[in-house]
């Protein structure tokens, strides 16, 4: 008996919250007045709030609010892209490997030119070369790095003659006059006193040109 009398409390209980709690909503009336309404009757009257419970409940619903816009931009900006990690095109040939490259120079006309090949199956290109060229009479001694530029690329296991572009100094510079002594001719003058031997001034190529930067491609 005890036990159906507390069943039977128990569900009237909890039907009486039911009621409470779906018959009556708090409504909002011009963002600042609280309106309690009955569902079932449509009856409503005002809810009493303090001034002060009315600016704690503005500065909370502020901050939520604040709160889901910064959520909202965060969302909607990207994720950050991390960069990626960029091999150079090309690296520096060591010592040992330019030597490998058989590296000559001559001067044609007005022009310096550069012949190399390449041992290597990747291109290769001399980035910069180094000319020296010792002083001479009326002209002071040359010692300058030029660029060569991308036109001196040659391809794997090739060969490749380029003209030296960057190179402003006349092609004069590489020439000297130097006198040129005539062979004697065998017992013409045993003693060496028929004057001086015949001798001619010709023109000589001085100076060097050697890679002081040559690349390989990756």
């Amino acid at each position: 008996m005890k036990l159906i009398i507390t069943f039977v409390l128990g569900a009237l209980t909890g039907a009486f919250l039911l009621w409470f709690g779906f018959s009556k909503v708090i409504l909002t009336l011009n963002n600042s007045t609280l309106v309690e309404v009955d569902r079932f009757t449509g009856k409503a009257s005002q809810v009493f709030v303090s001034l002060l419970e009315r600016e704690l409940a503005s500065e909370k619903e502020f901050a939520r609010l604040d709160e889901l816009r910064k959520n909202a931009v965060q969302e909607a900006q990207p994720a950050p892209v991390k960069p990626a990690v960029v091999q150079p095109e090309w690296r520096d040939l060591n010592e040992s490997e330019i030597k490998q490259l058989d590296f000559k120079w001559h001067v044609n006309g007005t022009t310096i030119k550069l012949d190399y090949h390449n041992p290597f199956e990747k291109d290769v290109r001399i980035d910069k070369v180094r000319v020296q060229i010792p002083a001479k009479e009326g002209h002071i001694a040359i010692d300058r790095e030029y660029e060569v530029g991308m036109h001196s690329i040659c391809p794997p296991l090739a060969d490749l003659e380029a003209d030296l572009k960057s190179l402003k100094l006349p092609t004069s510079e590489f020439y000297e006059m130097v006198a040129e002594k005539k062979p004697q001719v065998s017992g013409s003058d045993p003693f060496g006193t028929a004057g001086s031997p015949g001798q001619k001034n010709v023109r000589s190529l001085v100076g060097t040109i050697t890679p002081v930067r040559v690349l390989i491609r990756n």
